[in-house]
C-alpha cells in the first residue's frame, strides 16, 4: 500500500509541475504537412514527436479548423481529445483573429520554439524574436511514409530552453 500512495503522489505532483520545455506548435500550419487537404494526423505525429524529445507541446489553430476537418462544431475538447492531450494545450484563436500572432506571443512568454513551415514575415516587426537561431522549428512529413512515420523536425536530441527576449 505504501508504494501506491507514493506513486499516485509522484503523479500529482508530476502533474502540478510545468514542463520544463515548452513547444508551441502552429496547429493550422502542420495540418498540410503530409497530405494535400487538412490532416489531424499530421499534427499528431508532430506531438508525438516533440513530447518523444522531451518537450511539451502546446497546439495553436485558426478558428475554422473545425470547418476545415468537415466538423464545424470541433472545439478545443474534441482537438484535444484526437490529439491526446490535455484540453489546455490546445488554443483556439478567436474567430476573425488569426492564431499566429497569439502563438507567437506565447512562445515569447514562454521562451519556447515554434514549429512551423511559416515565415512569419507579415509579424516579424512585432516578434523579432521568431530570427532568432533555433526559435523556428521547420519540419515535414514523409507523404509516403506509413501514418505515425516519416516525421523530421529541426530540432536537437537534448532540448535546451531558449530565454524569452526582455
Amino acid at each position: 500500500m505504501p508504494g501506491l500512495i507514493a506513486r499516485l503522489w509522484h503523479g500529482l505532483t508530476a502533474a502540478l509541475r510545468p514542463p520544463r520545455h515548452w513547444v508551441v506548435v502552429d496547429g493550422s500550419n502542420v495540418l498540410y504537412w503530409q497530405r494535400r487537404g487538412p490532416d489531424l494526423g499530421s499534427v499528431a505525429a508532430v506531438v508525438a514527436g516533440v513530447t518523444a524529445r522531451g518537450l511539451a507541446p502546446l497546439v495553436w489553430f485558426d478558428a475554422n479548423v473545425g470547418a476545415r476537418l468537415g466538423d464545424a462544431s470541433l472545439g478545443t475538447a474534441g482537438l484535444a481529445a484526437r490529439l491526446g492531450l490535455p484540453a489546455d494545450r490546445i488554443a483556439l484563436a478567436p474567430r476573425g483573429t488569426p492564431a499566429d500572432p497569439l502563438l507567437l506571443a506565447q512562445a515569447r512568454d514562454l521562451g519556447a520554439r515554434v514549429v512551423s513551415n511559416d515565415q512569419f514575415r507579415q509579424w516579424q516587426k512585432l516578434h523579432p524574436e521568431i530570427r532568432d537561431p533555433g526559435r523556428l522549428v521547420r519540419g515535414r512529413i514523409d507523404r509516403e511514409a506509413p501514418a505515425g512515420q516519416g516525421l523530421w523536425l529541426d530540432l536537437p536530441q537534448r532540448p535546451r530552453r531558449l530565454v524569452p527576449p526582455r
